[in-house]
């Protein structure tokens, strides 16, 4: 008898110790199930677990764990990864300059953020001084990102006026790159007798690396004669903020 119990014993530990295949005598993993499955009820779940605990097939046939993250990256969803608007106190969320001469650069000022989206995985901004107008981007994840503004900007002075939105990327490996960014409206260019006021939305996108530092300015692309040649901006009335800055991963 003891001897019986003794086989069926080491019959049993074969068997929970093996690997089990339904539907396939060639089992690959500890449970291989070789057609459908049906779950006919399973517990809730909670928002960690749709962030963290996705289940998923991989090539071989495997269920796997994936990050949400990795199914947006996967199917190219944009996400946004900073959206903020600025200058509540403040006139401007630039430097000013006066006079202003052709290739100078005024550096935008982030002051007083009211920020809604901040994905700081993808994009964070930073202040190394605590004080405006040092500012600048930093990219966390490798990938394609849409940098917008919308903004306004107010000239006076008797002068010729072209202005650009300026891009500066620190690179973390390759050389530093500066480029203008493509204007869609508000760019004004003419003989600027009295203040006017006019509106600016920019956007531009491009691949950027994890570590690229980003900083946005204002540049003075063509100054005519001489005079006032101030550039400023004036919060509009009846709103609490004249600029926006809205960052998207692609």
């Amino acid at each position: 008898m003891r001897l019986l119990f003794y086989i069926a014993f080491c019959l049993l530990g074969n068997t929970v110790l093996s690997q089990v295949g339904i539907g396939t005598a060639d089992p690959q993993n500890d449970l291989h199930v070789n057609g459908g499955l049906r779950i006919d009820d399973s517990p809730l779940g909670s928002d960690d677990d749709a962030r963290s605990r996705l289940l998923a097939r991989d090539a071989n046939g495997d269920i796997v764990t994936v990050q949400s993250s990795q199914i947006v990256e996967s199917v190219a969803v944009p996400q946004l990864a900073y959206q903020a608007k600025f200058g509540v106190t403040t006139s401007s969320i630039f430097e000013t300059c006066s006079p202003c001469n052709s290739n100078d650069s005024r550096r935008i000022e982030f002051v007083d953020p009211v920020v809604n989206i901040n994905n700081t995985s993808l994009v964070t901004l930073i202040d190394p001084s605590a004080t405006d107008g040092d500012e600048y981007f930093q990219i966390e994840a490798d990938g394609f990102y849409r940098f917008e503004i919308n903004t306004n900007i107010t000239l006076s002075g008797s002068t010729d006026f072209l202005i650009n939105l300026q891009l500066d990327n620190d690179k973390a490996t390759l050389p530093d790159e500066t480029d203008s960014f493509r204007v869609f409206g508000g760019v004004p260019r003419g003989n600027v007798t009295a203040a006017l006021s006019l509106p600016i939305y920019a956007t531009d996108v491009r691949f950027y690396n994890a570590g690229d530092r980003i900083t946005l300015s204002l540049s003075m692309a063509y100054v005519s004669t001489s005079g006032g040649r101030e550039v400023s901006s004036l919060k509009p009335i009846g709103t609490s903020y004249i600029g926006q800055v809205i960052i998207t991963k692609y």
